[in-house]
């Protein structure tokens, strides 16, 4: 063997163990982040369709407007999310150019240059899967309890640009420049989550919520502290690699070494004789803890912000620990041929090799270790258009190995009457502004179906894609706290539902025209009336009480000219009235919080930005009066007696 043989051998070897170090890197994560499960309470759609019990997983003080909810196992969410911010589907696999085959960026017949010109310095692959096992809620006055248990499981991976490139063509192109695989990042994990969430609408505006999960981790695996890099003298052809990494695994396997204590086989515990796949599902040695916040509170009438975290937390991993790591430095100057002259069996390749891999040797322990989740942070707000149409604008921000992952959305979202709901969304994220979303529920006979999804260009042009979000499901609700739809913004005046005497004909109405509104000065509001003036009225008194709005008496020279436009007429009647707004809108929400508390209630028109909350209608007016006192002693201090 000449020095020329020797030479070409070592380089040779050098040259394919860095091409095959990069691609099984390369492979491993590109196959991980395909196969791997997933994990997505990551729909940014999702968090402006309030009438589903789901968007409260996003934000914990949502409220949907059901009183209960409960969600099958296995059928009332299922959810899924897949993201590249570098290259498409397209991008990998596609067909052969002279024919029919499939091929993808590695073959040999494939332009690996248009495939590197897809490459960001920091490239970022991950998957998520949700699948809800059971999940019930139930309000309680202002509250809102749910709970919920989920498999939950997600792949995060970056990667870059010189490891790929490190792995399509090996070290060649990087004569005198480093390469840097410093920022090289990898999580996958897999946990069950039990959830229990508590919101409360503090009053009519601001509205706060939480929710405490504990956590059960099944499998884990966490590539991190990497600090990897490889430099090639383009004169003396002298190589310096750098490789410093740790990675902490926690899965149902076993390592099988050889006599040197070199680790040759990693073998899966599922198919070893005696183990108990039921071990690894029921697992609760790897226990972990997390925490969702979140708030709303609403500027105006129109206008409501938002802001959650999900995913507070982490999990402390102890059963089927590993832990491994390489801390090595290596520099390639040459090799001493002067043994090859003396000893017929000494290899110099054999032995450079023997000692790249003495100094870069994976030393493994089994320690126990702490991993956190993946935390997201969501603002956001929506104006009111109509009260069946809003718009809406968030912000999804998720730090992760150092870096943000930032997506907008704008929203435009609808409720049509109570059997449909939908959003129709566009947004920015992994790169791609072309992102067309939307989402669909329908509801009917208790049942609840829905589907939403931030990227329409999965199901036209999936090739093209460089993500995929799915959130299907079907859930039982009962109960709908939404006030009538039927108390619209016009003005008109609710009929109540004690009988009433028959009105006089409308025309009547505007002949006496003394005073537009007399029911305004029965307000104990306005400076006139005594504070409880209708405590001191005796029902058949002639004038006993000289304030004129509650002497009422149908044939007294005081008459409310418009109300009872004929004084001949018995066409009165008594309101016990608890609140006045100046818009229908506010009435009606007030209506709904009364209807939580068990009472009923309804809106009375009484002229322009008068919109009366009242409770009882009476036509004795003695009957009445005992209403209004109890009433104030149910709570009701400010309760009032209006005559119509």
């Amino acid at each position: 063997m000449n020095f020329t043989q020797i030479y070409s051998r070592t380089y040779e070897s050098l040259k394919i163990t860095a091409r095959l170090t990069g691609k099984f890197f390369l492979l491993l994560l590109i196959y991980s982040a395909f196969i791997s499960g997933l994990y997505a309470q990551n729909s940014q759609t999702l968090y402006f369709i309030d009438r589903l019990p789901q968007s409260s997983l996003i934000n914990p003080a949502f409220q949907h407007h059901h009183n209960y909810h409960i969600g099958l196992p296995g059928i009332s969410s299922i959810n899924v999310n897949a993201k590249t911010n570098f290259v498409s589907f397209s991008d990998i696999f596609f067909r052969h150019p002279q024919s029919d085959s499939l091929l993808t960026f590695l073959h040999p017949d494939a332009d690996i240059g248009e495939f590197k010109s897809k490459l960001l310095n920091m490239n970022s692959l991950s998957q998520d899967l949700g699948l809800n096992i059971l999940s019930f809620g139930f309000r309680a006055g202002k509250s809102f309890f749910s709970f919920n248990i989920s498999e939950r499981s997600s792949f995060k991976a970056d990667l870059p640009r010189d490891l790929f490139l490190l792995g399509l063509e090996g070290n060649e192109q990087f004569m005198g420049v480093e390469a840097v695989l410093s920022d090289l990042g990898a999580d996958l994990i897999y946990f069950r989550e039990y959830a229990a969430g508590y919101s409360r609408r503090v009053n009519e505006r601001i509205s706060l919520g939480g929710r405490a999960k504990l956590l059960f981790g099944k499998a884990g695996l966490f590539l991190a502290d990497t600090d990897m890099s490889l430099f090639t003298d383009p004169e003396s052809y002298n190589t310096r690699v750098r490789s410093r990494f740790n990675m902490n695994l926690s899965m149902p396997v076993t390592l099988v070494k050889n006599d040197d204590g070199d680790i040759e086989e990693v073998i899966s515990n599922f198919g070893t004789e005696g183990y108990d796949p039921l071990d690894f599902i029921f697992n609760s040695r790897n226990t972990g803890f997390a925490l969702d916040i979140g708030a709303t509170y609403r500027i105006i009438d129109q206008a409501t912000v938002y802001a959650s975290i999900t995913d507070l937390g982490f999990i402390n991993w102890k059963e089927d620990v590993y832990n491994f790591s390489v801390d090595g430095d290596f520099e390639y100057d040459g090799i001493n041929l002067s043994p090859l002259f003396n000893d017929d069996d000494f290899d110099p390749v054999d032995n450079l090799l023997d000692s790249i891999k003495g100094i870069f040797s994976l030393n493994d322990t089994r320690k126990s270790f702490s991993s956190g989740l993946p935390a997201r942070v969501y603002l956001g707000g929506s104006y009111d258009l109509t009260p069946e149409l809003s718009l809406g604008l968030l912000s999804r921000s998720e730090i992760y190995n150092g870096r943000l992952d930032q997506a907008f959305t704008l929203s435009a979202n609808s409720n049509i009457g109570r059997w449909l709901s939908a959003s129709l969304s566009w947004s920015m994220m992994n790169n791609s502004y072309n992102n067309l979303g939307v989402g669909l529920v329908l509801r009917g006979g208790g049942f609840q179906l829905y589907a939403i999804s931030d990227n329409l260009n999965t199901v036209f042009y999936p090739h093209r894609t460089r993500s995929a979000n799915l959130w299907v499901g079907l859930n039982l609700v009962f109960g709908h706290t939404r006030p009538k739809e039927t108390v619209a913004d016009q003005p008109f005046a609710v009929i109540p539902e004690p009988p009433v005497p028959e009105d006089p004909p409308e025309e009547q109405k505007p002949e006496p025209e003394p005073d537009p509104e007399p029911e305004v000065i029965e307000e104990p509001e306005e400076p006139e009336p005594d504070p409880e003036p209708e405590v001191i009225e005796e029902p058949e008194e002639p004038e006993p009480d000289p304030e004129p709005e509650f002497v009422e008496e149908p044939e007294e020279p005081e008459p409310l000219p418009e109300i009872v436009p004929d004084p001949v007429e018995p066409s009165t009647g008594y309101y016990i009235v608890v609140a006045s707004f100046q818009t229908m809108k506010r009435a009606s929400q007030h209506v709904g919080e009364l209807g939580e508390k068990g009472y009923e209630a309804d809106v009375l028109y009484s002229g322009p930005y008068r919109y009366r909350v009242y409770t009882h209608f009476f036509d004795n007016r003695s009957q009445a009066l005992q209403m209004l006192e109890e009433m104030r002693s149910l709570g009701f201090p400010d309760a009032w007696l209006l005559r119509q």
